[in-house]
Formats: structure tokens, sequence, C-alpha cells
């Protein structure tokens, strides 16, 4: 169904002049925050996909804080780590010859890995996300019960 509905903006936003595309761009962004929690919604709650889509949209508004948020962190960490990425690819540039092969490949595998893990981060925290917004509380499997108390002067 998302893939139907991104076919369906991307037809209008090619035919749209400037306004038109700009108003689709904003009807694709708000269906994408809409359909955020739609995995763990039909996991967990086992609804049909139409309330599944409005039932993952109020989970998105009551914590569309804590989403863009979490996701914006995520996503900076995971871009600080790939750049790591870029010290073999340079290294290799620099040495040339088969290093210069090597260090692309290493590179390239690093990406992926990174890539790979990121998305399951990714998942791990959208899940989280919900259980928040759902449940009020944040699991003890995902962060431990002594990091939720509050701050104290006490010394550890």
């Amino acid at each position: 169904m998302a893939a139907i509905v991104g076919i369906i903006l991307r037809v209008l936003e090619e035919r749209a002049e400037i306004i038109g595309k700009i108003v689709i761009s904003l009807i694709g962004f708000a269906w994408t925050m809409a359909t955020f929690f739609i995995v763990p919604v039909l996991i967990y709650e086992k609804i049909s996909v139409f309330k599944a889509i409005k039932r993952s949209a109020l989970v998105f508004k009551d914590t569309w804080g804590e989403t863009f948020i979490g996701h914006f962190g995520l996503g900076i960490i995971i871009f600080l780590l790939a750049l790591l990425g870029l010290i073999p690819a340079a290294l290799g540039y620099m040495m040339g010859g088969l290093l210069l092969v090597i260090g692309f490949a290493i590179a390239i595998l690093y990406w992926i890995i990174i890539a790979c893990v990121g998305s399951a981060a990714q998942g791990v925290l959208t899940a989280a996300l919900y259980r928040y917004a759902t449940t009020g509380k944040i699991s003890p499997d995902i962060v431990p019960e002594h990091l939720l108390k509050p701050y104290t002067n006490e010394v550890l």
C-alpha cells in the first residue's frame, strides 16, 4: 500500500507545477510520518491495514518529538561512523596500485556493515518508541533500570 501511495504521489509530482510539487511533497512527508509505526502496530496489535495506518498516525502524533530526536540522533551517529570508511579509501588512494583497490574494497565492505547495523538499530529504536508511546514505559531490556532513575548528587 505504501508503494502504491508513493507511486501515485510521484506521478502527480512529475505533472505538477512548482506549488503543486511542494504540496505533494508535504503530503508525501505526512504519509511517511503517518505510517512510521505501521510495522510495530501490525505486529503487536494485529489489526487491519487501514486501522493500522490510523493507529500508527496516532502513535506518531503522541511521540513525534521523541521520534524525531531519536532517529535524528541515531542518524548522526551512523553518519559519523560511516565517515570512518573514508580512511581506508583515502589511504588506498594515496598509496595507489593494488592498495587503491584494497582500500576501496575495505571502505565499501565497512559501509555495507554500517548500513546493516544502522538499519537494525533504526528498527529497534522504532519498536522501543512504539512501546514507550503505547505503554509509557521503556523496556529494561533496552535501557537498564539504573539509567532511568533521575540524576542525584550521590557518588556512584
